[in-house]
């Protein structure tokens, strides 16, 4: 959901988020290879949208937004739907799905809420929520995107 989409109180509609499953459907349906990237709500939506991956790299997702430090101010029907969809999302998803965390308290709860079966959660030394931001200020953030990216296109060469 970009920055520039402006919601009511209640938050995104069951009709946006179809909207958004169908244009990233047509468009990541073109290749056989498919990396999603985001930090906090942007980590979110790749999980939300993890089925349509083949590698989600999340830093910081928010999943429970009911008990999430830093949240969007939605409704709590709004909080669950997304929690309930985002959790729906990665049963479904057979590609690999890490999410980066610190040693920030309510990013490790929120991180717990995913279960470890299909998700490799990597804890970092930083402790605050940008993970991502910390970790480019160490030089740290680039290698790991480009050794991901490096992997995904290794993959597509086989395919």
């Amino acid at each position: 959901m970009g920055a520039s989409t402006r919601y009511g109180r209640d938050g995104p509609s069951k009709d946006s988020g179809n909207l958004y499953r169908t244009r990233l459907e047509e468009v990541t349906s073109k290749y056989p290879r498919v990396l999603m990237l985001g930090e906090s709500m942007g980590a979110s939506a790749g999980l939300l949208f993890s089925d349509l991956a083949t590698n989600v790299m999340a830093f910081c997702p928010q999943v429970d937004l009911s008990t999430a430090a830093i949240r969007p101010e939605f409704s709590e029907q709004c909080y669950g739907q997304l929690q309930s969809t985002l959790l729906g999302a990665l049963e479904k998803t057979e590609g690999k799905v890490v999410v980066h965390i610190g040693q920030w308290s309510p990013d490790q709860a929120q991180a717990r809420i995913l279960g470890d079966s299909k998700v490799e959660i990597v804890v970092h030394p930083i402790d605050n929520h940008r993970v991502a931001i910390e970790l480019n200020r160490y030089n740290k953030l680039l290698p790991l995107i480009k050794d991901t990216i490096i992997r995904e296109l290794e993959m597509a060469a086989i395919a």
